[in-house]
């Protein structure tokens, strides 16, 4: 059983989010959490999702 999902999201409307969080509400205990983001087709650096987790960590106890 999970305690969070991350969701990355490629586009600047985060609709991969709403879905989820949508579809799992009342469905699973687990914590929905949003992100990293990029907008316009970019690629997801490996850094920037590393440093995402490591701030995602720090946040959410």
């Amino acid at each position: 059983k999970a305690k969070r999902i991350l969701i990355p999201e490629f586009n600047q409307a985060g609709w991969m989010h709403k879905e989820l969080t949508s579809i799992l509400y009342g469905q699973c205990p687990a914590q929905i959490v949003a992100g990293p983001r990029v907008y316009g087709g970019m690629t997801m650096p490996t850094e920037m999702i590393l440093e995402w987790l490591q701030d995602a960590r720090k946040r959410i106890k």
